[in-house]
């Protein structure tokens, strides 16, 4: 996972009362967190490369759902 999605999934959160931190410190409490579930960062390469997706998915719905993963990785080479 993106560190920008953990953003919007942990603004979403608040949006209906949940504290951030303590979502955190719950998914690292689990072993999600720092465990099962990896946090990358973004660089504005990789913002240019998933811009660069929906140009050429928009019309077959989410780039996420027709990417193979085996293609699934950040500009700078790393992988989700």
């Amino acid at each position: 996972m993106s560190a920008v999605n953990m953003a919007e999934v942990l603004s979403k959160l608040t949006e209906i009362g949940e504290d951030p931190d303590d979502v955190t410190k719950e998914l690292e409490r689990r072993g999600l967190l720092g465990g099962k579930l990896a946090v990358f960062p973004l660089t504005a390469a990789d913002a240019v490369v998933i811009a660069n997706l929906q140009r050429k998915t928009k019309r077959m719905g989410s780039p996420w759902l027709i990417v193979p993963a085996s293609d699934w990785r950040f500009a700078s080479g790393s992988r989700p």
